[in-house]
């Protein structure tokens, strides 16, 4: 009977594991035939669809982890100092573009704070006397611990001024 019992407990061991591996090498035949699809990441940047001047900053802002709510990067000081900080930073660095913030263009801010690292950052749309933009400018500051924002760098975004772009700030100046 015990001889009986162990043909029987290796016979269905043997079977299983030929099921296992006739299972596995099925798998990856279907595997090797079916072309790779990238899965999207979890974190991955979608821009949103453009119906208003603001989202088409909103997607360049984004995609790097800014957002316009100033909460954001956790003032410990009155948001209005601060702004008044960070606008005399914009006027001073725009001023060296031969761009007058308060006349010749209209700003707007976002903010990020990954890892304790705040930062600030203020798209400049320089526009003309008839209130069309003419150029864009990204001024990025950091943000120290005690809220105090500290000129990084000041860029022009080259070819961000397009037809659709001119529209779309043309309907919100309105």
């Amino acid at each position: 009977m015990k001889k009986f019992l162990s043909v029987i407990l290796a016979s269905v061991l043997v079977f299983s594991l030929a099921a296992c591996s006739k299972s596995n090498t099925s798998d990856t035949k279907q595997n090797a035939n079916t072309p790779a699809t990238s899965a999207p990441k979890k974190d991955e940047f979608k821009p949103k669809e453009v119906t208003k001047f603001g989202d088409i900053l909103d997607n360049m802002a984004n995609k790097d982890n800014y957002f316009t709510d100033i909460n954001v990067i956790k003032l410990t000081t009155p948001s209005k100092a601060y702004a008044a900080k960070a606008d005399t930073i914009v006027a001073n660095a725009m001023k060296e573009k031969n761009v007058d913030v308060k006349a010749n263009a209209k700003t707007y801010n976002y903010y990020k704070n990954v890892k304790m690292n705040k930062e600030h950052k203020v798209y400049v749309v320089a526009i003309d006397a008839s209130k069309v933009p003419t150029d864009l400018y990204e001024v990025n500051m950091t943000v120290n611990d005690k809220d105090e924002p500290a000129l990084k760098d000041v860029k022009k975004v080259d070819n961000a001024i397009n037809d659709a772009f001119k529209t779309q700030f043309a309907k919100e100046v309105k």
